[in-house]
């Protein structure tokens, strides 16, 4: 939903994927119905989800995790054993340092400013599907999709 909300918000961007979406289709890149293997090819559709994405984490406050035994320390700080952490997604998907100094704004073009390197750091910065041994299922599907 929140893909839908900031379409809308910002028109120049609704336009500029409706734009895509129909040479899509008058090419026949895409048909219906749309199969994901076709739609992710899209590079502006990709970059509109991965914003929206960003800007509203479906992670809520983020997966705890308990500290081991023998203490961790975390952004430079020692946290014991046993401690459970956690971090907000939002700290990390509005962090400037990664996503720019425009980071609480809606811009798909973002992902496309630094190259493919710039897009992948800031895609490895995501944790709309966890990270590590506790990752989403669907996060190792949709990697390994053709």
């Amino acid at each position: 939903m929140s893909i839908f909300y900031h379409l809308h918000k910002n028109p120049h961007t609704l336009q500029r994927l409706l734009d895509e979406l129909d040479t899509a289709f008058a090419n026949g890149a895409l048909k219906y119905p749309v199969r994901f293997n076709d739609a992710i090819k899209l590079p502006y559709l990709h970059a509109v989800v991965l914003e929206g994405m960003r800007m509203h984490s479906s992670l809520g406050t983020g997966l705890p995790r308990v500290v081991p035994d023998e203490g961790a320390e975390i952004c430079g700080r020692f946290f014991p054993g046993g401690y459970t952490v956690i971090m907000n997604a939002n700290a990390v998907n509005f962090d400037k340092g990664v996503f720019g100094e425009d980071s609480e704004q809606f811009i798909p073009e973002r992902w496309f400013r630094d190259g493919e390197r710039g897009a992948a750091n800031m895609e490895r910065h995501m944790l709309q599907f966890g990270y590590g041994p506790r990752i989403c299922i669907g996060k190792h599907v949709s990697n390994s999709l053709p």
